[in-house]
């Protein structure tokens, strides 16, 4: 069942952003599993604010397309400990995979196929009513 929003799903992304960034200082680690961390704050930073739904600031990227990169990026970060060798840092390991099946709920209960333009633009899409002007356009100059 899809229950997340493209809205709900960027409130979690741009949290997810904050947490990745903050979780090494959080769980004390440092070191490689840090560096991990961190790259993936910035790269899911980028992918947030270019993605092409209502929180993106950009919007190059299909809402389908991040949703693809969310499911690569949670089995990369599920995999990462073994693949830099931090495995044997518990908090580092345990944090990751955690990560990982996080990423992957709130991809797998997001709705990628609907997506809702952004207020300013749904207003521009509206056709203006001619009969009863409104007061937010202002009128023609008269020649």
């Amino acid at each position: 069942m899809k229950v997340l929003s493209d809205r709900a799903h960027g409130y979690l992304d741009y949290g997810a952003v904050v947490y990745l960034a903050f979780a090494p200082t959080v769980f004390g680690f440092s070191g490689a599993p840090a560096a991990v961390f961190y790259v993936l704050a910035m790269v899911h930073l980028s992918l947030a604010l270019s993605t092409a739904y209502t929180l993106g600031l950009v919007r190059v990227i299909r809402f389908r397309w991040h949703g693809a990169v969310e499911g690569v990026v949670a089995a990369l970060l599920a995999t990462m400990p073994w693949l830099a060798q931090y495995s044997d840092v518990p908090a580092a390991r345990n944090v990751s995979v955690a990560t990982a099946i996080g990423i992957a709920i709130v991809a797998t209960l997001t709705d990628y196929r609907h997506v809702r333009p952004p207020i300013y633009e749904r207003a521009l899409a509206e056709e203006p009513d001619t009969e009863n002007p409104s007061n937010d356009r202002l009128p023609e100059p008269r020649p």
